[in-house]
């Protein structure tokens, strides 16, 4: 495989993204990036983020704010429903009086796959036994024990070797025989897979990471080795942009400084 970048759970955060963006440059750069979902969503900057999406990513998935953004809101809280809606409001045309970027970002949108794979690899926003909604999670495995239940065992059953995944916002590794890696609190971290193991990769957030860690995450991976690599980025600027948003709830700018 050539070298790839893969981000996900941008959410319409156009700092952290350029931020991301600078330091995959700085580092040798990729032959193509990929994006694993949720490009808008939360965020203040939906359509800088669909318009640099468009013309930087090689595959983009389709995330399940994506599908929200398509099909509806469902079994979203108060808060981000009202982000979707007001995301929607500014992506989807009317057909009466639209724009030529409104067209192209709907039919961009609409086009999104929920999967893609590359040989024995496996790309998904969520997990491999379901593509957009399903969150694979730290709490899933025991890293003691080196046990876990029906969820990841469904999940390393479904992957051939390696899948990536986001969703859940907190990066890390997860190995059939029970292993576990964390990049939290950590500016990079490498990690050579074993081609007798498989392994779930989670990406982490570039937009909004909930691990408690409030710098952006994304990995590169080259030759059998995944890298996470953690970036500050600006996010004074983001938080000012959602609280002069009516439409966007301050809790959605407040929570980036927590890193949660």
């Amino acid at each position: 495989m050539p070298r790839l970048a893969i981000l996900s759970d941008i959410h319409s955060n156009l700092n952290a993204f350029n931020a991301v963006l600078e330091d995959l440059k700085r580092h040798g750069g990729a032959d193509a990036i990929y994006c694993l979902g949720d490009v808008i969503g939360y965020g203040p900057k939906p359509l800088e983020c669909l318009a640099l999406a468009r013309k930087t990513f090689g595959v983009t998935l389709k995330g399940n704010h994506e599908q929200a953004v398509i099909h509806g809101a469902k079994d979203f809280n108060d808060m981000a429903r009202r982000a979707i809606d007001w995301t929607r409001s500014m992506i989807m045309p009317d057909f009466e009086n639209t724009t030529a970027e409104q067209l192209d970002n709907w039919k961009w949108l609409t086009a999104l796959q929920p999967k893609h794979v590359e040989e024995f690899f496996l790309f998904v926003h969520g997990a491999p036994q379901d593509p957009i909604d399903e969150y694979i999670m730290p709490m899933d495995i025991d890293p003691q024990t080196h046990t876990y239940g029906e969820k990841l065992k469904l999940a390393f059953d479904m992957t051939q070797l390696v899948t990536f995944c986001g969703h859940s916002h907190f990066p890390a590794l997860y190995s059939n025989d029970g292993g576990y890696i964390s990049p939290t609190y950590h500016k990079e971290v490498k990690a050579e897979l074993d081609p007798s193991k498989k392994y779930i990769i989670n990406v982490g957030s570039v937009g909004q990471p909930r691990d408690g860690d409030n710098r952006s995450c994304y990995v590169t991976f080259e030759d059998g080795v995944v890298t996470w690599r953690r970036i500050h980025y600006d996010i004074q600027d983001t938080f000012l942009s959602v609280f002069t948003n009516s439409y966007l709830d301050p809790t959605l700018g407040e929570r980036l400084f927590r890193g949660e």
